[in-house]
């Protein structure tokens, strides 16, 4: 028998999600940012770049957010037919 799907469950694994986009940044942003920081000529420019990767170095090894982005969080949920759900709210309210 399948393990229910617990709202505690959804919970947890969002929160989680939600901390390490937080905490790492996508290796070919980081790879791109370090391409133009070797190419970038001009000083203020060059030492905006470098603040950016260090502050993404040290999110990554304090496990601390340091925001870049205002922006809001969109969450896709695939869930099957079958999938055994054990929820009691809806799950757009889960994810809220």
């Amino acid at each position: 028998m399948m393990k229910k799907i617990t709202e505690q469950d959804i919970i947890e694994s969002i929160a989680d999600a939600c901390q390490y986009i937080s905490f790492y940044h996508p290796e070919d942003f980081v790879k791109g940012m370090v391409e133009a920081y070797n190419v970038e000529k001009g000083e203020a420019a060059k030492n905006a770049i470098g603040q950016i990767l260090i502050n993404s170095k040290m999110c990554a090894m304090g496990h601390r957010p340091l925001c870049q982005d205002t922006g809001s969080v969109n969450i896709f949920v695939k869930v099957g037919l079958n999938a055994p759900l054990d929820i009691k709210k809806e799950l757009v309210d889960l994810l809220n």
